[in-house]
């Protein structure tokens, strides 16, 4: 329930919302270097702690929502519900929620087109368009995402330590790219959301070689420890942050499972391209699993492990009615 008698302003500053044009929050706080339409009007509440752990659940409910509207006969007051709480969706917004809905829309509109109507295509195309705006041209989404050889100029000029460092790893070791992009990403110099994704992604690569088979049922714990230990990253902050969840999913699936887990995400393509299931399972199911896996909490939260069984009895269901 959203703080209405004493009103308390959320952070001013997130990836896509609202823009506070006008200064309807009141907010005095306003950073300098910043323009006036970097504001966003928003609000705090106690059900989610982050505008991102809202973003988990969301697109879901959007997605099934939507198509719910255009689909079938509503009266005046679901019409008004679902336009409520998209709209609360939208101004509690951020880099989960637009991400989510941009990758979960557009895999739906790829391999389920002809199962939707074309009021839900052309609902879903504008929606597509409106959260890759969000992500090419709000500077608060694109803090969450940086170039290659940006990075590693910005942070080269920053820290020559490192760089000598990077130099040795290119004439001993023959690093490639991608592994310079991780040791830069996880210098002090680096915004810290960003820092703390790519630290994750880095002890996916080196638990993925080290152990192929992964570390085993929630032990990515250890696999953080581990590697933290055998290299300690730069900021003191990656030592704890996300240290049990791996900041998603997919990540923290590949760390414990290894190899075997590329089998749960071929599972959810052949569920995304089977034209038996029906579509509204496919909406509503999907994108918990898919959202989940670029920004998620552990298995137990959020609903992924019980979506998860039940695409799963989905699938066992439609094979013996098949037979």
């Amino acid at each position: 329930m959203t703080n209405v008698f004493n009103f308390q302003y959320d952070a001013p500053y997130f990836c896509g919302g609202i823009p506070d044009f006008f200064n309807i929050m009141n907010y005095d706080g306003m950073n300098s270097s910043r323009p006036q339409n970097a504001l966003r009007i928003s609000f705090r509440e106690y059900i989610f702690q982050e505008n991102s752990h809202l973003g988990m659940i969301a697109p879901s409910a959007i997605i099934f929502l939507i198509y719910y509207l255009f689909k079938y006969n509503t009266n005046f007051v679901e019409k008004f519900l679902i336009i409520l709480f998209i709209l609360i969706c939208f101004i509690k917004s951020s880099t989960t929620l637009i991400l989510g809905l941009f990758l979960n829309l557009t895999l739906i509109l790829i391999f389920n087109y002809k199962e939707l109507p074309k009021k839900n295509i052309f609902s879903f195309v504008l929606i597509i368009l409106i959260c890759a705006s969000n992500l090419i041209f709000n500077n608060e989404c694109k803090k969450r995402f940086i170039s290659l050889d940006k990075n590693i100029d910005l942070t080269l000029e920053q820290n020559s330590d490192l760089n000598n460092n990077i130099e040795m790893k290119k004439k001993t070791n023959n690093e490639n790219k991608f592994t310079i992009f991780f040791d830069n990403s996880l210098s002090e110099n680096t915004f810290l959301t960003r820092a703390v994704h790519f630290h994750a992604f880095s002890i996916m690569k080196k638990s993925i070689t080290e152990k192929p088979f992964g570390w085993g049922l929630n032990r990515y714990i250890n696999a953080f420890e581990y590697y933290n230990t055998m290299n300690k990253p730069k900021q003191k902050n990656l030592m704890d942050y996300n240290k049990k969840d791996g900041t998603n999913n997919f990540i923290k699936i590949i760390v414990e499972f290894g190899i075997f887990g590329i089998f749960f995400y071929f599972f959810i393509f052949l569920f995304i391209i089977n034209n038996k299931i029906p579509i509204e399972l496919k909406l509503f199911y999907l994108p918990i699993i898919i959202t989940q896996s670029i920004r998620g909490a552990g298995y137990f939260n959020g609903g992924f492990i019980l979506i998860a069984f039940l695409m799963l009895f989905t699938y066992i269901n439609l094979y013996k009615k098949l037979r």
